[in-house]
């Protein structure tokens, strides 16, 4: 299978000077922004509100307004949308009124990906750790890649790379299906589990999905994915595949694996040939033992040993809000991480226990209704190793749902947790901590909305004792 409409993307592409975008501010988003001003485009853009993200590119040249209107999109050539744009948007609107080319941002990466040895990291969890990964073994080799993760790596000047080699490498994202517009050379798939649920019917939907999204690798490429998850496994796929993990009889198998000082990892591992090599990670946790080792493998694909792809690996610092330490203060370490699903929590959890012998303190703030009401079972069982759990109001991206069906109160309901409590907000959570944390303890705020202010305020009143 192969893309039919290259050249003509291409070609809209190669015309177009003018390129605004609608929803600006999304790391993904401003990253593919960054990539087209260094290829020489003259760039727009708007969002909903104002962004160390929008202020840096503005430092970059690019006009980007908050708000949307209508009006902001004339003199474009092309308009890119983030998927969560609605579409009664008055710059989508506008766009049309005026004959404008309208694509989504996952197009848009298609067609970059088309002109490029593309490698596209996908999965439930851990893609973005994995896509940083990657991206940082390339650049390390001298392979001078382009990169657009989606999230903060700390190694990198801002959401990824504007290299100037053959090698793309893109987080690759399942919701609203947007990674059935990428045509990847080399493929990762780190796990298949319910999630989107406001996109997809059940998981069989998702895992029919993602099955045609392996199906884009061409034989001559690689497509690689985790062993221990068992929709991967069933996975019955026409192309080319490695598989890796901790299950006995992996190509690339995690041999051997202990918790590191420092909240770090350390573990073994043997490749397909069954040579057997040693990796030290910063990053704590058998998960990040999993994203490393995917990474390694499609390493190899284009040539970069495994023995020297593990010591490269070890000077890797990791992605923002990926159990990244914020501070410390008073003898109370303060950790930051983007987990939102609860799997992603029960092992985000779970390597902070096997670190830390301290009380655990989990501030918790769940990501849409719709994923909380669909997973609300599976939440109430993802926080056993917290000592202590302070549940958030819900958090609602802009643009993405409306209404609330369940509150935090309801999941609490559904919690059989020791300690688990309920706060009104963001201040009230960082008051109770400052009033309750003693030292020797960790607090870890997890979600993928603002809740990350909460150690920020914490820090400042402890700092303040």
């Amino acid at each position: 299978m192969a893309n039919t409409s290259t050249t003509e993307n291409a070609d809209l592409l190669s015309r177009a000077q003018t390129i605004h975008f609608v929803g600006i501010g999304g790391i993904g988003m401003s990253a593919l922004a960054e990539l087209l001003v260094a290829r020489g485009k003259r760039v727009t853009g708007s969002d909903v509100k104002d962004s160390a993200t929008m202020t840096r590119l503005r430092s970059l040249g690019v006009r980007v307004n908050v708000g949307h209107s209508g009006d902001a999109v004339v003199g474009a050539d092309l308009v890119v949308a983030t998927a969560a744009a609605r579409p009664d948007n008055p710059e989508l609107l506008g766009a049309a009124r005026n004959g404008i080319p309208v694509v989504k941002r996952a197009e848009l990466l298609g067609w970059l990906m088309d002109g490029s040895y593309g490698f596209a990291i996908a999965g439930t969890h851990g893609k973005t750790t994995t896509t940083g990964m990657v991206a940082f073994l390339l650049h390390r080799e001298g392979l001078d890649p382009t990169a657009l993760i989606g999230g903060e790596p700390l190694d990198f000047p801002s959401h990824g790379l504007l290299g100037r080699g053959r090698y793309l490498v893109a987080e690759a994202d399942e919701f609203d299906r947007s990674f059935l517009r990428l045509w990847p050379k080399v493929a990762i798939i780190t796990s298949v589990e319910a999630d989107h649920l406001d996109c997809y019917a059940d998981l069989e939907d998702i895992a029919r999905t993602f099955a045609e999204f392996a199906s884009r690798v061409p034989p001559d490429g690689l497509l690689v994915t985790c062993a221990d998850d068992p929709v991967l496994r069933s996975m019955k796929l026409p192309v080319p595949r490695q598989s890796y993990g901790f299950t006995e009889g992996s190509d690339w198998c995690v041999v051997e694996y202990s918790p590191a000082s420092s909240l770090g990892t350390l573990f073994s591992f043997t490749t397909p040939e069954g040579d057997r090599h040693d990796c030290l990670l910063r990053l704590p946790g058998r998960h990040y033992a999993l994203n490393a080792l995917a990474a390694v493998a499609a390493a190899n694909h284009v040539g970069i040993e495994p023995g020297r792809a593990a010591a490269i690996l070890e000077s890797f610092r990791g992605t923002r809000r990926r159990f990244e330490q914020v501070g410390e203060a008073a003898g109370v370490l303060v950790v930051d991480d983007y987990a939102h699903h609860p799997t992603a929590v029960r092992s985000t959890l779970r390597a902070a226990r096997e670190r830390h012998q301290g009380r655990i303190w989990c501030v918790f703030q769940p990501h849409t209704v719709n994923r909380t009401e669909r997973l609300r079972d599976d939440f109430a069982r993802a926080f056993s190793d917290a000592d202590v759990v302070l549940l958030l109001p819900i958090y609602h991206p802009v643009g993405r749902e409306e209404g609330e069906s369940i509150s935090s109160r309801e999941l609490l309901a559904a919690m059989t947790h020791p300690d688990a409590r309920c706060m009104l907000g963001l201040a009230e959570a960082a008051d109770l901590l400052a009033a309750e944390v003693a030292p020797g303890d960790l607090v870890i705020t997890m979600g993928a909305g603002d809740v990350y202010r909460v150690g920020e305020m914490l820090l400042e009143r402890l700092r303040q004792r």
